[in-house]
């Protein structure tokens, strides 16, 4: 797209891993930061920022014993699913109830579940 000119002032470049954008001329990259903070966009972006920051972390973590799988968590000491990721992926979402049968979100939710199942993630 920049390539073709569909967006002015930057320019594409070229890293070992892929590839990125700058801005050609600091005045855009200024320009920008007036329009966000005229709209209180960026500032809305900074209070929730530090308003999520300064909320305590209830985050209750598991050993998980199975190769190449991440702890797992769970967002607070009630909630019955337990989260996983595997380590070598991204994009997954990966559960549990019982912290040894994983389900994935995409393709296990819900047929794969049981009826009890499927409440408790419901909730």
């Amino acid at each position: 797209m920049i390539d073709e000119g569909l967006i002015d002032g930057f320019e594409r470049v070229n890293y070992a891993g892929g590839y990125g954008f700058k801005a050609i001329e600091l005045r855009l990259t200024i320009k920008v930061m007036e329009l966000l903070s005229n709209n209180n966009i960026y500032d809305d972006f900074i209070n929730r920022l530090e308003e999520c920051a300064s909320k305590p972390d209830n985050t209750v973590f598991a050993d998980c014993d199975i190769k190449g799988m991440s702890n797992f968590y769970k967002y607070d000491k009630t909630s019955k699913v337990w989260w996983v990721e595997r380590l070598d992926s991204v994009g997954e979402l990966l559960f549990s109830f019982d912290r040894k049968k994983i389900y994935n979100l995409f393709s296990d939710y819900p047929h794969n579940l049981s009826k009890e199942e499927v409440e408790i993630f419901d909730k």
